[in-house]
């Protein structure tokens, strides 16, 4: 629920989906709060996804982003503080291209985009449905892990 929220919701906005949690395997801490979390995903179009995320002390950071098709592949290396250090790498047809992105952290760009909805009233891209689906696939991957969570 902490890290793996994010790429969880990167596979759905970037499917327009909600997923079948195919698999989960977690790593529990001795209170049974999750440290890592490794989940495969199947979308209604037939995309297939890997979600994972860790915690584990030792573990290297790694907040990257694959996106693998027919003709080619993305990758996103540090989608979460571009501004210290990413890279995006295309492949397509055989040719490969590196970019990166001028701007600032995300959590500033959240924090915008919060802060335009407060003064306008318009709904955030992130609430209402979006945070109840992100909420029901975290859910769904508990359980195809095996871990029994309290509903109250």
């Amino acid at each position: 629920m902490d890290l793996g929220c994010y790429p969880l919701h990167w596979v759905r906005a970037l499917t327009g989906e909600e997923p079948l949690v195919t698999s989960a395997v977690a790593t529990l801490n001795p209170l049974g709060a999750d440290m890592s979390m490794d989940a495969a995903l199947l979308f209604p179009s037939g995309v297939t996804a890997r979600v994972s995320s860790s915690m584990i002390a030792g573990t290297l950071l790694n907040a990257s982003f694959d996106i693998v098709g027919t003709e080619g592949s993305v990758h996103v290396d540090n989608m979460v503080f571009p501004s210290r250090g990413h890279s995006i790498r295309e492949v397509n047809r055989g040719i490969e291209s590196w970019l990166t992105v001028r701007g600032n952290e995300t959590y500033d760009h959240q924090l915008d985009a919060v802060v335009r909805g407060l003064a306008s009233g318009e709904p955030l891209l992130t609430e209402g449905d979006d945070s109840l689906g992100n909420m029901t696939a975290i859910d769904a991957i508990y359980a195809a892990a095996g871990i029994e969570r309290a509903v109250d």
